[in-house]
């Protein structure tokens, strides 16, 4: 092989490289970028507000900007809760299935003995929960309030 061909050769290989580590690169961001929309909200169950407990907004639809992208966020005292998505404030536009867990030790003396349920289990997977929120711009106030019957 001549030396003009090897280097042409070299140069080609460098930059399809150069080409794919972008690609790579492009598609490891989880949730690619996507420009996140503010969600908050009270959670209450019979109609008082939880003062502990996590709440998850699971993708209704598993393509596109929100494969892979759970948001969350924990409830406060005051019931209240405001979702982040890898970090940052928010969540991606879209439909989801939320899931609220509260869940106490059942031996108030043994922090580490089977867990219970402050709320009825029908919430703690997506499979079986009932509340289905759709993330958008300019949603009203309590647009993403969370009512659980128990």
């Amino acid at each position: 092989m001549s030396h003009g061909v090897w280097v042409n050769w070299y140069r080609l290989t460098l930059a399809g490289l150069f080409c794919l580590a972008c690609a790579i690169l492009a598609g490891c961001g989880g949730d690619g970028g996507a420009r996140l929309v503010p969600v908050s909200g009270t959670v209450t169950a019979a109609g008082k507000p939880l003062t502990k407990g996590s709440v998850t907004y699971h993708p209704e639809a598993t393509k596109g900007e929100s494969a892979g992208v759970l948001p969350a966020a924990t409830i406060d005292e005051q019931g209240q809760y405001s979702l982040s998505t890898q970090g940052r404030s928010g969540a991606p536009v879209g439909k989801y299935k939320v899931v609220v867990a509260v869940q106490v030790p059942s031996d108030p003396k043994d922090p580490y003995s089977i867990p219970k349920s402050l709320v009825d289990p029908v919430y703690s997977k997506p499979e079986t929960t009932p509340l289905v929120v759709e993330v958008k711009d300019g949603a009203p106030a309590g647009a993403y309030d969370l009512k659980l019957t128990k």
